[in-house]
């Protein structure tokens, strides 16, 4: 039955982890939306392709969907790699290399499974291993497991990381103040304070033990009703 040949078996593994990496990128679409209007639509395209694309090819595994598949994920880790080496083509932080976040490189490693499952879906075969169907059904929850183990991580790194140095993009950006010189945060400094001058307080003269005591001006201490703060 083809429910239970490993074209099948490779089949699913691919679509669950497209699932996973259109989950991953579905998280970090706000955050490339804020930056730059364009970031943010690439992403969600993208993230809605690999969502819709297993449910497809579940249904109908021609050889154009499974090609479509292979060529979009193989296309989105050269993506991912020459913005790391390059920096984007366009937009603000074009010619910017980007760090490595842990969200980019579990969902390059889930598009890896994508390509590497679907390119041997392809390859031309004289016979096909079979599967029972409770192996087949083993297979597809352990697999379905293990995809699911890459993907929440990575998704919760994609709403952490407010591109702070784990998402897209270089200096200048991405989580930093962008304070200019002489402004200051509220709580940057704390307030001063000057110590008392005692370099003019005269020595004591004669013979007396008593320590100086500076006159009290008469009226010190007491309230006449009148404010003295300045207006």
């Amino acid at each position: 039955m083809p429910e239970t040949t490993e074209t099948r078996l490779v089949t699913f593994v691919a679509a669950f982890a497209s699932l996973g990496a259109g989950a991953i990128h579905f998280s970090t679409t706000p955050d490339h939306w804020g930056e730059w209007a364009g970031y943010g639509l690439f992403f969600l395209v993208l993230a809605l392709f690999q969502v819709v694309w297993p449910a497809v090819v579940l249904r109908r595994p021609s050889t154009g969907t499974l090609g479509t598949g292979l060529a979009v994920n193989l296309a989105s880790v050269a993506l991912w790699g020459a913005t790391r080496l390059w920096g984007p083509p366009m937009g603000p932080s074009a010619g910017v290399p980007e760090p490595v976040g842990s969200a980019g490189v579990l969902t390059v490693l889930l598009e890896s499974v994508i390509v590497v499952c679907v390119g041997w879906s392809l390859l031309p075969r004289h016979q096909t291993a079979v599967f029972t169907g409770g192996g087949f059904r083993s297979a597809v929850l352990a697999a379905a497991v293990v995809l699911a183990a890459l993907t929440v991580p990575g998704a919760v790194a994609g709403l952490d990381h407010q591109h702070g140095g784990s998402g897209h993009g270089g200096p200048g950006h991405h989580g930093q103040t962008g304070e200019a010189p002489g402004e200051h945060s509220p709580h940057r400094q704390a307030p001063t304070h000057t110590s008392p001058d005692t370099s003019r307080v005269p020595a004591p003269t004669g013979h007396s033990t008593e320590p100086d005591r500076e006159p009290v001006e008469e009226g010190a201490g007491h309230d006449d009703g009148h404010s003295h703060e300045d207006r």
